[in-house]
C-alpha cells in the first residue's frame, strides 16, 4: 500500500510539472505574438510617416524657405539629397561640378568690382565735407572748363574732365563771387551754390592748397554773416584739416571762431580739444586773445563781463556771439530778477545785457515771457515780484 501510494504522489508532481511548463510555452507564445503585432505596427506607423512626409515634401517643392522648412528647395527629409546607389566617381563629378560653379561665381566681374569698392581707399575730407559720394583718389582728373559759373550738382558718376574748371578758371570764379559779397549784386543763396561747385571741383582734382584754404574761408565768411550754421561747420571742419597738413592760412582767426562755436552749441569737449591744442603764438592773435577772454567769463557764469567783452568782438567774431547771445541773456536775466528784488531799473537791464537801447531791451524782455505788467516804463523799473521765473523762457 506504500509503495502503490508513493508512486500515486510522483504520478501526481509530474503531472503538475507537466502544466506549469505548458503555461510557461503559452505565456512565450503570448508575448510573442504581441511583439510581432508592435513591431507590425510601429513598421506601418513608419512606412505612413515616410509617406506623409513625401507627400508633404512634394506639396512644397519648390517654395524654398516657406512651409518646407529645414528641407532645403526640394523638400526632402534630410539636408542634403544623397542618391545611395549613386557611386564614388559620380559624387566626385557632381562635386567638381558645384566647385567650378561656385569658382566662377567668386570670379564674376560682379564680385570683383564689390571687393573693388570695399576694399577701395577713401580720401579724408572726400565724404566729411558732404559734397561727394565718390572715391577720387585715383581718378587723376584735371579740368579743362573756362566757366566761371555752373550749377552744382552732387555727383553721381566720375566727373567729365570737360565740365571741370581748371585752376585758373577756379582762381577767376572765387574772385567774381567774392567781388558779388562785397557788392551786395547777389543773394547768398546763389553764392553759396556757386561756392559749393568750386569746392566741388576742387575735390574732384586734388587741390588742397592754399587756393583750396582760400575758397573755404571765403565761404565761411559768407556763411557767418548769413547765420548759416551749417555751411560753416562744413567749412570750418574743412580748413582745420587743411591747416592741420600745413595748408598757409589764417589760423589764429578760425581756431578763434571754432572756440566760439563750440560755445554757440554748449560743446564743452571739443571746446576743451580746442583750448588744448592751440599754440601759445596764437593767444597774441586779437580774435584768439577775446576768444579765450569770453571763454572764461562764460564758464564762470560772468555775464557783466560777457556782454561787456562782447560789445568790443573783432572781425567776424561778434556773428558767432550773436548766435547764443540771447540764451546767455536769458541766465543773466533770471539771476537779475532773483537778486534784484523788488524791482530794477530798466536801463541798468539794458547796459548790463548788452542792448544799445531801451526799445530792443524791452522787445527782449517781452519776448522771453516776462508779463507786461512788470515792465514800468513810466518809472522805468521791471517789477521783479510779478515776474515768475519759470514763465521766463527763450521766445
Amino acid at each position: 500500500n506504500s509503495s502503490s501510494s508513493s508512486s500515486i504522489v510522483n504520478l501526481q508532481n509530474k503531472k503538475a510539472e507537466n502544466n506549469c511548463t505548458d503555461a510557461t510555452d503559452a505565456t512565450a507564445d503570448e508575448d510573442s505574438s504581441i511583439e510581432e503585432d508592435s513591431d507590425s505596427s510601429s513598421t506601418s506607423s513608419a512606412s505612413m510617416d515616410q509617406q506623409m512626409q513625401q507627400q508633404r515634401g512634394a506639396s512644397t517643392r519648390g517654395r524654398g524657405r516657406g512651409r518646407g522648412r529645414g528641407r532645403g528647395r526640394g523638400g526632402g527629409a534630410g539636408g542634403a539629397c544623397v542618391d545611395p546607389g549613386a557611386s564614388a566617381a559620380t559624387l566626385d563629378r557632381r562635386r567638381e561640378r558645384f566647385r567650378d560653379h561656385l569658382g566662377s561665381l567668386e570670379a564674376s566681374p560682379l564680385s570683383t568690382s564689390r571687393d573693388r569698392l570695399v576694399a577701395s581707399p577713401v580720401p579724408a575730407g572726400v565724404l566729411g565735407d558732404g559734397e561727394l559720394d565718390l572715391d577720387c583718389s585715383r581718378l587723376r582728373i584735371v579740368g579743362t572748363s573756362t566757366k566761371l559759373e555752373k550749377e552744382y550738382l552732387r555727383l553721381t558718376s566720375a566727373p567729365d574732365p570737360a565740365t571741370v574748371r581748371s585752376r585758373e578758371t577756379l582762381e577767376l570764379a572765387l574772385q567774381l563771387q567774392m567781388d558779388r559779397l562785397a557788392s551786395g549784386t547777389s543773394d547768398y543763396l546763389t553764392v553759396c551754390e556757386q561756392f559749393k561747385a568750386i569746392r566741388q571741383d576742387l575735390t574732384v582734382q586734388g587741390i588742397r592748397d592754399r587756393l583750396a584754404a582760400r575758397v573755404y574761408e571765403a565761404h565761411a565768411e559768407a556763411a557767418l554773416a548769413a547765420s548759416d550754421r551749417a555751411e560753416f561747420n562744413q567749412c570750418s571742419s574743412q580748413l582745420r584739416s587743411l591747416y592741420e597738413e600745413g595748408v598757409p592760412g589764417r589760423w589764429a582767426e578760425f581756431a578763434a571762431y571754432r572756440m566760439l562755436y563750440f560755445m554757440s552749441t554748449n560743446d564743452t569737449t571739443h571746446l576743451t580739444t580746442t583750448l588744448g591744442r592751440l599754440p601759445k603764438q596764437w593767444r597774441r592773435d586779437p580774435c584768439v586773445k577775446f576768444a579765450l577772454q569770453l571763454r572764461s567769463a562764460w564758464s564762470a557764469n560772468n555775464y557783466c563781463l560777457f556782454f561787456r567783452l562782447s560789445s568790443g568782438a573783432p572781425a567776424l567774431c561778434g556773428r558767432l556771439v550773436d548766435w547764443f547771445a540771447d540764451r546767455e541773456r536769458l541766465v543773466a536775466l533770471k539771476a537779475m530778477v532773483k537778486a534784484y528784488r523788488p524791482s530794477v531799473p530798466l536801463s541798468h537791464l539794458q547796459s548790463q545785457l548788452g542792448f544799445v537801447d531801451a526799445e530792443s531791451c524791452q522787445k527782449f524782455l517781452t519776448s522771453s515771457g516776462v508779463p507786461a505788467a512788470a515792465i514800468d516804463s513810466a518809472e522805468g523799473i521791471l517789477d521783479c515780484r510779478v515776474c515768475a521765473l519759470a514763465a521766463i523762457s527763450s521766445a
